[in-house]
Order: C-alpha cells, then sequence, then structure tokens
C-alpha cells in the first residue's frame, strides 16, 4: 500500500496538523502577528496548505466536500468572506471561478489571486456531448492525478511564500517533505501499472479522473458525460465497450450514481469503489485508487 510504501520519508516529517477555517486574521500562537487568510476553491486545497503551512495560516474554503464544483455558485456571504482574504487561490478552470475572478477584481483589486494549476497541461473533450461532438472546456478535475499534485502543491508553496514570507524557510521544508510523499505516491503507481496482470482500464459515471487516467497510461470508460443520461442506445454501446475492456474496478460517486453502481457492478462483473473528489484528505483518495487496483 501506498502509505506503507512512504513510512520512511514520512518517519522523519513533523507537519502541524492543527487547521483553523475561520475568516479574517487571527493572533498567531506565538504572538508575531496576525495568520494571513488563504481562500481555496475545493477541499483538497487544503490538504496541501496543510502540509505546508500547518496552522501558520487561516484558511477559507469555497465548496464543501459535498458539493458539485459543476452547478456552485457562491453566496454574498462566501463573497465578503473571500474579500478578507490575503489571497485567493482558484484552480483555474472550475465552471464559476471566472466569474468570481470577475467580480472579486471589481470589488478589490489588492486581492492577490494565484491560480494553482499554472503549469498542467490541460485536458480537453472529456465530457463529450451525447450527440457524438466533443466538447472543448477543458476538464477542470486536475487535482485527480499525483503528477499534477506536485505541481498544485508548488504553486501554492509559492502563494504562501507571497502571502507570508517571513515563513519561507518552514514553509520550504514541510513543501520538501511534502514532494517526497507525492513523489513516493506516483512512484506506487508507476509501479503497479507497469505490471502485466494489472488492468489499464477502470470504469466512472462522471468523467472525474481523466488526468489520473492521462498520466499512468490507462483508459478511463465514462458511462455519463456532463453529468446527463445517455440514450438508451449509447448506454447499450458503453457497456458493450466496457465489457469487452476487462475493466475489473468501477470508480463511483454517490452523489452521482449511488442507486445504480451496484447493478452496474453486477452486470459488468467489477468491483465497486467509492471516490470523493472534493475529499478534503487528498492522500487518502490516492490510496483508494491505488487499492483499487492491488487489493482483491
Amino acid at each position: 500500500m501506498i502509505k506503507n510504501l512512504i513510512l520512511g520519508a514520512v518517519a522523519m516529517a513533523v507537519i502541524a496538523w492543527l487547521f483553523s477555517a475561520c475568516s479574517g486574521a487571527t493572533k498567531r500562537s506565538d504572538g508575531s502577528g496576525s495568520r494571513p487568510l488563504i481562500a481555496v476553491s475545493i477541499p483538497p486545497q487544503l490538504f496541501f496548505i496543510k502540509a505546508i503551512a500547518g496552522d501558520r495560516v487561516d484558511t477559507f474554503c469555497l465548496l464543501e466536500s459535498s458539493a458539485d464544483p459543476e452547478s456552485f455558485e457562491p453566496s454574498m456571504n462566501q463573497l465578503v468572506a473571500l474579500e478578507k482574504a490575503a489571497v485567493y487561490l482558484p484552480m483555474g478552470e472550475l465552471a464559476f471561478e471566472k466569474s468570481l475572478i470577475d467580480k472579486l477584481k471589481a470589488n478589490n483589486s489588492s486581492l492577490e489571486i494565484e491560480k494553482v494549476t499554472e503549469g498542467i497541461v490541460p485536458l480537453e473533450g472529456t465530457h463529450s456531448h451525447h450527440d457524438g461532438h466533443h466538447s472543448h472546456d477543458v476538464d477542470p478535475h486536475m487535482w485527480s492525478s499525483a503528477v499534477n499534485g506536485k505541481i498544485i502543491a508548488l504553486n501554492t508553496l509559492n502563494a504562501l511564500i507571497k502571502a507570508d514570507s517571513k515563513n519561507e524557510d518552514v514553509y520550504r521544508a514541510n513543501y520538501g517533505r511534502l514532494e517526497q510523499r507525492i513523489d513516493s505516491i506516483d512512484s506506487c503507481f508507476r509501479e503497479v501499472f507497469s505490471r502485466p496482470d494489472v488492468t489499464k482500464s477502470f470504469i466512472v459515471w462522471h468523467p472525474s479522473l481523466s488526468y489520473f487516467a492521462r498520466d499512468y497510461g490507462l483508459t478511463q470508460l465514462a458511462l455519463s458525460m456532463s453529468g446527463k443520461e445517455s440514450s438508451v442506445k449509447g448506454m447499450i454501446d458503453r457497456m458493450d465497450a466496457i465489457k469487452s475492456s476487462g475493466a475489473e474496478v468501477y470508480f463511483y460517486q454517490k452523489e452521482f450514481d449511488n442507486d445504480r453502481a451496484k447493478s452496474i457492478a453486477r452486470e459488468t462483473d467489477t468491483n465497486v469503489v467509492e471516490i470523493n473528489p472534493m475529499n478534503e484528505e487528498w492522500e487518502d483518495e490516492m490510496q483508494k485508487l491505488y487499492d483499487a487496483f492491488t487489493v482483491n
């Protein structure tokens, strides 16, 4: 398992995991001033901030772990809270972010906005329309890959240093330990997918693991695109493709397909694994993906 394989890298790390979610600045525990407020879009970003900054910053996250980022719209209270932040770290491609960033720039031109996915090669066309045409929108689920996780971590580090330069040495040291952990996760995936006996295809309802599939040479077989229902013929064609693919794992999200997960698993003879791409514990989600391909 990933956590066992990286135990040696983690053993020497002493990272503070205390975390605060209040808005506005608060006093540091050592009395050296106020903690900057760091605003983010989604819960997985909190993992990277926590690992790098510990309790040296406060955080404000727009979405809850059960929220759908594709239909989310921030409330007025959330906009007010965002304007108090020292920096806002958008993912950059989530549906609500563009209009939100425009509003923030208009209302608070001094707010620092740092896109944490800068440097990630985007994927397009993963959310196909059911008429056979492809969308040219960028797939927003960039955090679903350990390869991308390392880029997000580095961009987060740079933003934290800009917002709180007095703790740069601490942040860089913590980032170094986090980088080792992410590299170990990446190595684990590469090792397991190099095995000839491991199936390189998997099933999802919603195509949320496109970057994971790309980075490890896998085939993602999505039953639904853009959260919409397929036509009867479209679903039959997809099921036929899945049955001939040899896929052994079906990753499902409760908010999309909880009711039909077991019936699809029976029909495709696959193991059902529940995932939550919005889980704050990003490393735990990576563990779930790894276990799905290695634990019988």
